[in-house]
């Protein structure tokens, strides 16, 4: 039995800290944004980015549009340089897509 306490579990390597938003005060979030002005646009697509696909703001802000890729049937970011210069593939989700004023140029 006092082997078992000994056994060491396993390292947990980040903690998450800091205050998280609930779903329905990101919702309010977007909601802010007027999508009447070019502007507002731009800012409903970048919190689409952040929410949605969990990108940093130094991610969003260096995006280019040829990332954005169909996939399988799947939107995604591509070659998304991250924390640490490592790559990824990040899945959009469709309603964050749609947010975008290229959302409705960029279709299947």
């Amino acid at each position: 039995m006092t082997g078992i306490r000994r056994v060491k579990g396993v390292k947990l390597l980040g903690r998450r800290i800091g205050n998280w938003l609930t779903g329905s005060q990101a919702q309010e979030l977007l909601n802010a944004a007027s999508r009447d002005t070019l502007r507002g646009v731009r800012d409903a697509a970048m919190l689409g980015l952040l929410l949605g696909c969990g990108l940093r703001r130094s991610e969003v802000v260096g995006l280019r549009l040829d990332q954005l890729q169909l996939r399988e049937g799947q939107w995604v970011i591509v070659d998304l340089v991250g924390k640490g210069g490592r790559l990824r593939t990040v899945p959009v989700p469709d309603w964050a897509r749609s947010l975008s004023m290229f959302g409705s140029a960029i279709r299947e």
